[in-house]
């Protein structure tokens, strides 16, 4: 965790104020290129009835998602879950249920976490997958989102559609490579490449609630499953050097798991992710668009499209 004093200057950046997006100039932009999905990651001076807490995530998300995937830093099961600015390692990435503006809104359910296994049997992150980051090596935007795990020399890089995420894993390392997947109440094997899984759906403090996501992965390459510690592994083998990125897939449903594979392969039935990501930022645009704003500086402008998207 960041010392004291560098939380306190990120705090006016990230929450109470904006800085201003890299590259921006006064020059007339679509809504979309002023969308900072990091504001509101971390604690403002303003406290709430929720503490002094936004709850918002910066992960890929389409609008009106039904599925997301975030990163999260903390697994403070009593106070603080989900992403928080000021915390420099990254625990795992949730694929779901991400609840925008509330308290612990930027901690999902469902996760998944790459890990590389070196030629001489070193592992390339801690044994329980967590990885240290910069934000100097992070980026969050409308429908997208990339960073890079510094201990596990992963890139790591997701875009969405409405019901449905692809992503990309790129390992600097050769060796066999490891996805862990857990929060899961259900995981069914498809095929080599396939696994069926799901998850309770809803937030707890809204009352008991008996509904389930269900959601369909896809990996591009073949796998093999393991369960170790509550957590099913998935092995890869090793990739080589002018191949070493593993793709990913799924499509979510409230319905069914067969309307989760459905979904997956209406949207997204290839794995073209820079088509992905560029669809993602035109439907977002479409929906910030709905509103027409003149006048105001670029950082208002910034704060409104930004409060708009989330």
């Amino acid at each position: 965790m960041m010392e004291n004093d560098s939380r306190e200057r990120t705090q006016s950046s990230r929450s109470a104020s904006v800085r201003t997006k890299k590259g921006l100039s006064s020059r007339r932009q679509r809504p979309v290129d002023y969308v900072d999905p990091m504001i509101g990651t971390d604690e403002t001076h303003f406290i709430s009835q929720w503490r002094s807490e936004a709850g918002t995530y910066p992960g890929a998300v389409a609008p009106h998602g039904m599925v997301q995937m975030s990163p999260e830093t903390s697994d403070d099961k009593d106070f603080l879950r989900g992403y928080y600015y000021w915390q420099d390692v990254i625990r795992r990435f949730s694929m779901t249920e991400h609840f925008s503006g509330w308290p612990n809104g930027s901690a999902g359910k469902g996760f998944m976490m790459p890990c590389a296994l070196t030629s001489d049997g070193g592992e390339g992150a801690s044994s329980n997958f967590e990885s240290r980051f910069s934000h100097d090596n992070e980026t969050a935007e409308a429908g997208y989102y990339s960073v890079y795990l510094s201990d596990s020399r992963i890139r790591c890089s997701f875009a969405a559609k409405t019901r449905s995420i692809i992503g990309r894993f790129a390992y600097e390392r050769a060796g066999k490579y490891i996805v862990a997947l857990s929060d899961f109440d259900t995981f069914e094997l498809v095929s080599d490449r396939e696994v069926a899984l799901s998850c309770a759906a809803g937030r707890p403090d809204l009352g008991k609630s008996n509904a389930k996501i269900y959601l369909h992965l896809v990996f591009d390459r073949e796998f093999e499953a393991a369960t170790l510690d509550k957590k099913h592994i998935l092995t890869f083998p090793s990739l080589a050097h002018d191949d070493n990125s593993l793709s990913f897939k799924y499509g979510g449903s409230y319905t069914s798991a067969v309307n989760a594979k459905h979904n997956l392969e209406s949207e997204i039935p290839h794995w073209n992710f820079e088509g992905v990501k560029e669809d993602a930022k035109n439907l977002w645009d479409t929906e910030l668009s709905r509103i027409e704003v003149e006048g105001g500086t670029e950082e208002n402008k910034t704060i409104f499209h930004t409060a708009f998207y989330h």
